[in-house]
């Protein structure tokens, strides 16, 4: 959530430095803080992301990045 956070905030950003619209960049800064203090919603996001990430993560990268991890302290068997 914080990335997606910062990317539309850097939006914002942009509509207000590069392009001189400073109303709707105050829109965008409103949504934003909208969102943050709406908890139900802040829950949903992450919930949603959550979900995203599950699909886009499959075990065998997930072991795979533990793997990486861990080997500092123990190193893993392979199940390869």
């Amino acid at each position: 959530m914080p990335v997606r956070i910062a990317q539309i905030l850097s939006a914002a950003m942009m509509l207000r430095f590069s392009f001189g619209l400073t109303p709707a960049a105050d829109a965008v800064e409103a949504a934003v803080r909208q969102v943050l203090a709406d908890s139900a919603l802040r829950q949903r996001m992450c919930d949603h992301n959550r979900a995203v990430g599950a699909r886009h993560f499959s075990y065998e990268v997930l072991e795979d990045k533990l793997r990486l991890l861990l080997d500092g302290i123990r190193p893993l068997p392979r199940t390869k």
